[in-house]
């Protein structure tokens, strides 16, 4: 319950007592005038204007008070409407009482003078109440107007838009908060001043704008640019609308303005984000689309253009099944409704059917397009042509094959290991070599691995920082029937796209019958060597003797001869002798730094021959895949260059470099002796004899061999101005990663 303040108290009671005021005199000019119409001797006209006076005086005066009460005014609005009553009676009711006073001074006597006072008081009074409600009225509509002014006002103010008020010369006459903000001018120094925002630029389209508001037209969303006090162009929307006057003349033109800058300026960033997007989408070499949900064309990208051969125009009007025969057209339908439906990626592969009737395979994955509010758009696709692919495919099921073909008719046994040492693959030769039926060894453990393994050599094939691999490893396996079979062995990792290790591969070979020949080669070089060497020292001590007891000297001569070519024999026996040492060594490749054994040969050969001069040219970091022996043939090249040199200082320039020819290295040995003669040169180029061309240097020999069990070639041109030069090629090898064999491991 609220608790009345003594103001509201006060305010009420001088409310009422206002209407009271109003309110008493109809009541007092109604009781006098009943009162005077209840007297038996008033006369008809008395009684008729008595009747028109409680009419038209008292009733108005009894009512108005009533009225006032519906127009809810104050209490100082209804004391201003009483003083209205009383300054309107007291004039007229002061002229009555005067022409009363008058009247009687002269003898005129008026029958009730107290009651014509009073009713001629009651039309003051009412002519006041009239006065003072007209001017209650007034007052309100000022009060209103001001209020709508300050409101209006207020909202100008509050308005994000720039509103400003020109009249038909372009003066500005109102400039709100907003237009403040946007161009910069304070309203006080634009008032009265011309429109300043329209730069010299947009002029014309202002006063095209200007002269369409003046004949009455109102302009709406014009976007344009308008100039800023410091001189910048803001992006704005402009609107334009006129005011008439009450004769319908143009009083003035209302400008608003909306600062869109920011709008524009994303609207320019969308328009770069789609132009790049566009870009990019035409640099992807594959096809880009949009479909709407009922599988129309709705964007795609200039790859499909290319691809179909239908321009632009022609592709706005077609459908996705308008790209594939007839009898892909349920397919394809199925497939695009099934990804709508699932919301989820969809793949299909197609034949794509050009503008020329041409088909190309494609596959497509497509998604469907939602907006925010997860409602379907479409769908998104990429197209990418897969006739390559297809054709690697086949090229593969053809190599594979083939793979297959050879496999199964090579002479060796091949057989595949995973990661876990378990038999993936096994041939038929391999079958034959270890007895072993391909469906005992699938899937499980090598049944011929040494013991130990895998493990221990295995993992270290696992390892491709390793980089090893075993070749023409000669080894022992045992058989199913538990008897033992010489091989000779192949083995090489594989890995995976990530270096991760995913297997071996091994071939077999068997060699029982070759080991049995080079063991009875190596017999019979033995004796046919020692049996040489007896015969030639005997041969040579009993020459000795004859050229010494002899005193003929054609004959001492000819004795001579004999000893100096059995010396000749003997040392050929010796150098083959080296030669065989070097060449049954183990024949295991592995990287070699070409600058290393470089340097230990020429150290060797400069303490062997101080009065040679040597020099080297060798490019660094050089290395190449061979075996122990090749340093060996670079000794023999290098001394063979100063023994057989006919100057006082032989010269000798040792070279090593890579090749342009990727994957080779070549040494070169040149020096300024007599050269090698021709016949040598053809014996050590081709690697053979015959009956008609022999050579007679053994270590030249030693050198072809050498160079071609290392996979190497050799080659001998003319030195300039005189000399030869022995050049070997050599495959190389990343001393980090290329294979590498394991030397002197059973495997």
């Amino acid at each position: 319950m609220k608790t009345r303040t003594m103001w509201g108290i006060y305010s009420d009671s001088k409310r009422r007592l206002g209407h009271t005021a109003i309110l008493a005199p109809g009541l007092l000019l109604g009781g006098l005038t009943v009162r005077y119409l209840l007297r038996p001797e008033i006369p008809f006209i008395g009684r008729l204007v008595s009747l028109l006076a409680v009419t038209f005086l008292s009733v108005p005066l009894l009512f108005s008070s009533y009225w006032l009460v519906q127009l809810d005014p104050t209490a100082d609005q209804i004391w201003r409407i009483v003083s209205w009553c009383v300054g309107g009676s007291l004039p007229i009711t002061g002229l009555a009482v005067l022409t009363v006073v008058f009247q009687r001074a002269h003898g005129v006597a008026l029958a009730r003078p107290v009651l014509v006072i009073t009713w001629v008081a009651g039309v003051g009074a009412f002519g006041g109440f009239l006065t003072g409600v007209y001017d209650l009225r007034r007052q309100r509509k000022h009060a209103d107007e001001r209020a709508t002014a300050h409101r209006l006002q207020t909202l100008l103010d509050a308005s994000p838009v720039a509103i400003i008020s020109i009249d038909r010369d372009g003066t500005v006459q109102r400039w709100n908060t907003a237009a403040e903000t946007i161009f910069g001018w304070d309203e006080e120094e634009v008032i009265g001043e011309p429109y300043p925002i329209v730069p010299e630029c947009k002029e014309d389209e202002f006063q095209r704008h200007l002269t369409r508001a003046n004949s009455g037209e109102t302009i709406e969303g014009v976007e344009t640019r308008r100039e800023t006090r410091d001189g910048a162009l803001v992006d704005v929307s402009i609107g334009t609308a006129p005011v008439f006057d009450a004769e319908q003349t143009l009083h003035r033109t209302i400008i608003t303005a909306a600062d869109v800058s920011e709008r524009k300026e994303q609207e320019r960033e969308l328009r770069r984000t789609y132009d790049f997007l566009d870009s990019a989408l035409d640099a992807v070499p594959d096809l880009f689309y949009v479909l709407d949900p009922s599988g129309d064309l709705d964007h795609w990208n200039t790859q499909v253009t290319k691809a179909t051969g239908y321009g632009d125009e022609e592709l706005a009007s077609m459908s996705a099944l308008d790209f594939f025969t007839d009898d892909e057209h349920s397919r394809i339908d199925t497939a695009i409704q099934a990804t709508l439906e699932e919301d989820a990626v969809g793949t299909a592969e197609a034949e794509l059917v050009t503008k020329s009737g041409d088909t190309i395979p494609y596959e497509f994955r497509t998604k469907p397009l939602n907006d925010r509010n997860g409602d379907t758009l479409g769908l998104v696709g990429i197209g990418r042509d897969i006739t390559e692919r297809i054709q690697r495919e086949q090229r593969l099921r053809e190599t594979t094959q083939l793979l297959q073909a050879v496999i199964d008719a090579a002479p060796l046994g091949i057989v595949h290991l995973d990661e876990d040492g378990e038999v993936e693959l096994w041939n038929r030769e391999a079958e034959e070599l270890f007895g072993y039926g391909e469906e005992d060894v699938l899937g499980e453990v090598s049944p011929v691995a040494p013991d130990g393994e895998p493990g221990g050599i295995y993992d270290r094939l696992r390892d491709p920082s390793e980089g090893q691999y075993f070749e023409s490893l000669e080894a022992t396996r045992q058989r199913k029937d538990g008897s033992q079979i010489t091989v000779h062995l192949w083995a090489k990792p594989l890995f995976d796209g990530n270096d991760r290790f995913a297997g071996v591969v091994q071939i077999f070979a068997g060699v029982g019958d070759r080991i049995r020949r080079e063991q009875q080669l190596t017999v019979l070089n033995r004796v046919l060597r020692h049996n040489i060497r007896n015969t030639v020292n005997a041969i040579g001590g009993h020459a000795n003797l004859l050229a010494t007891d002899l005193d003929d000297t054609s004959l001492q001569g000819q004795a001579e001869t004999i000893a100096e070519q059995a010396r000749t024999l003997e040392h050929w026996s010796e150098e083959a002798k080296g030669l065989n040492r070097i060449l049954q060594r183990d024949t295991v490749r592995s990287p070699k730094q070409l600058p290393e054994l470089v340097d230990q040969s020429v150290t060797r050969i400069r303490e062997i021959h101080p009065d040679a001069e040597i020099t080297t040219d060798v490019q660094s970091d050089v290395w190449v895949y061979a075996d122990t022996s090749i340093g060996e043939a670079l000794h023999m090249i290098i001394e063979n260059a100063i023994e057989h040199n006919d100057r006082a200082t032989p010269e000798v320039v040792v070279s090593v470099q890579r090749r342009n020819e990727p994957g080779r290295a070549e040494i070169t040995v040149a020096d300024n002796g007599p050269g090698i003669p021709d016949l040598e040169r053809k014996v050590l180029e081709n690697g053979d004899e015959t009956p008609l061309m022999h050579s007679t240097g053994v270590g030249l020999w030693g050198i072809y061999l050498i160079a071609n069990r290392n996979g190497g070639e050799i080659s001998i041109t003319d030195n300039d101005p005189r000399g030869s030069v022995v050049s070997i090629v050599l495959p190389t090898a990343d001393h980090k990663t290329s294979p590498a064999a394991v030397e002197g491991t059973e495997y």
